[in-house]
């Protein structure tokens, strides 16, 4: 068995736009506050050495070099709700690609291709050089680090073993890499420090101390490679992950009260509302765990936005813009019918829709004025999101969920709501 060092620290991730890493000294899992050297939780491995971790959308995923096996926790928690044994004795780092698991192993010196995020085995390849440290995926092509080449981060074409380029490391131990969505991240077991990089260059823009001393392996989990929508139902009571902008669904959990209404993601953590707990969720990550609440600011919410700084609620006639993610509301305006059910910002815009009206009105940027509106698809309107490109709109008299062309009324196509009464809809890509 090699170790290098032996003295400790191995993996980080960060979860919901926080990173996360793990400490094979303390064996202790840590969760970053964003991209910060501030830890606001941490809990204990399932292994005694941690050497990966990445995150599916979901769940953590961590990897052992001890035992040699592979975790998936249940959301980003100390509890695991299965494992499998790794590849081969030594695996060191993960990464997801949006539907496979990928592993490295620094005995076979390989890089596998799982099937989903099972034992399974696809394909594999050698890495570019001997002992692969970690992995991440930029959305189209794997990027490695090995353990005797740590000066290198290698680029490699798609999920291959094929190297398109490689540049130099900010320091001479970097042995753990993830991806934000725009820039590298990676870490360092010599100087104690993650490195953010600006893209993926060599040039770093920051850097921080890690909260131990050998940081390894990184993942980054505010970035999903394959983003999805996300739809709640006041019927079931629940909250579902669809596979993309599908019919099908990945994961489902019960949402935080008896009368989900409406959510947003934030680029970090989905946030949800409750018509009849007059309440509004932040939740950690894509999960069913609740890291803070506060009350709304009148009674049935029925609709979330967020602007990339604030949160943007309604309920029966009124539109709220409220100071960051907290129950503050800095301004409100009249909704442009009443019982608006939806709401979503496409990056210069809000969109909102009205139920009774059966209408989605586009608003000059944030305000009560309306430049335009068109008929909803159908006629109980509830839900909006925004892909980056395409509006999508859900409707409660319907139960389907509907794919428009750009922000109009066309609609290029929809699919059946995962139940009877479909509320609120947000999209994990964070377009704008």
């Amino acid at each position: 068995m090699m170790i290098i060092g032996y003295s400790r620290v191995f993996a980080v991730t960060p979860v919901g736009g926080n990173l996360i890493s793990c400490d094979s000294g303390s064996d202790l899992i840590y969760l970053h506050t964003g991209k910060t050297g501030t830890i606001s939780s941490s809990f204990a491995s399932p292994g005694l050495v941690p050497t990966g971790l990445t995150y599916d959308g979901t769940n953590i995923i961590s990897c052992d070099w001890d035992a040699d096996k592979i975790y998936i926790h249940t959301g980003v928690t100390s509890s695991v709700g299965s494992s499998f044994a790794s590849p081969i004795n030594y695996p060191a780092g993960l990464t997801y690609d949006g539907t496979n698991l990928i592993s490295s192993d620094t005995d076979s010196d390989k890089i596998y291709v799982h099937t989903g995020v099972t034992s399974t085995i696809s394909s594999s390849f050698a890495s570019p050089s001997n002992y692969p440290a970690d992995l991440t995926y930029d959305g189209t092509n794997l990027i490695s680090v090995s353990f005797y080449s740590p000066t290198a981060i290698y680029i490699h074409t798609g999920i291959t073993a094929s190297i398109s380029s490689s540049f130099a490391s900010p320091a001479t131990g970097i042995l753990g890499l993830t991806y934000d969505g725009t820039n590298l991240i990676s870490s360092d077991k010599n100087e104690d420090k993650i490195y953010l990089h600006t893209g993926i260059t060599s040039t770093i823009s920051s850097s921080f101390a890690a909260p131990a001393n050998n940081p390894y392996g990184l993942t980054y989990t505010g970035y999903t490679a394959i983003p999805n929508l996300v739809s709640c139902d006041r019927s079931s009571d629940k909250i579902y992950v669809h596979a993309g902008i599908t019919v099908s669904i990945s994961t489902s959990f019960s949402s935080p009260a008896a009368a989900p209404t409406g959510l947003t993601f934030t680029g970090a953590n989905l946030i949800s509302c409750d018509s009849g707990a007059n309440k509004i969720y932040v939740h950690a990550g894509v999960t069913s765990v609740i890291s803070s609440s506060f009350s709304s600011p009148a009674t049935t919410p029925s609709g979330l936005a967020f602007d990339g700084t604030n949160l943007i609620s309604c309920r029966i006639d009124k539109i709220y813009i409220h100071t960051g993610i907290t129950s503050t509301v800095s301004s409100s305006f009249a909704s442009p019918s009443t019982y608006p059910g939806g709401l979503t910002f496409d990056g210069t815009n809000l969109i909102s829709d009205g139920t009774v009206a059966g209408k989605i009105y586009i608003h000059s940027g944030i305000s009560v004025t309306v430049d335009d509106s068109f008929s909803a698809p159908s006629t109980g309107p509830t839900g909006l999101t925004f892909d980056g490109t395409n509006l999508i709109s859900s409707d409660i008299g319907s139960d389907k969920i509907y794919l428009h062309t750009g922000v109009t009324s066309t609609v290029d196509s929809s699919f059946t709501a995962p139940s009877a009464e479909v509320t609120g809809l947000t999209y994990t890509g964070m377009p704008y």
